[in-house]
């Protein structure tokens, strides 16, 4: 099926291409994707929602999920269970919320 678009169309989908790239520019390039590289992958490319709030996800995420894992550890003594389809890492690394992220599969 061919898909024929008019002069306006096709002006509004390479608008719309030039736009998503941008995002994805700034999500990549920015302070905290060097942090969390594999994080701001997954959101600039995965992800609908604005830079600003991919910036407040990767500044907020590696704290959250050190105080998950925390908790986790409290409540289990000191054990850590694995998650079905996960390993828990050996010890924890400075991009350790990336590593976790990593493995989550993505949908096709």
């Amino acid at each position: 099926m061919d898909l024929e678009l008019t002069d306006s169309e096709r002006e509004c989908h390479y608008d719309g291409a030039i736009i998503e790239r941008e995002r994805i520019r700034r999500i990549l390039s920015c302070e905290e994707a060097e942090a969390q590289p594999n994080l701001a992958h997954r959101l600039a490319f995965y992800w609908d929602g604005s830079v600003d709030d991919a910036r407040k996800l990767m500044a907020t995420s590696a704290v959250a999920q050190l105080a998950d894992v925390m908790a986790l550890l409290a409540v289990q003594g000191g054990q850590i269970s694995p998650h079905p389809g996960l390993s828990p890492p050996a010890r924890v690394a400075p991009d350790s919320g990336d590593q976790v992220l990593s493995q989550v599969p993505i949908p096709h």
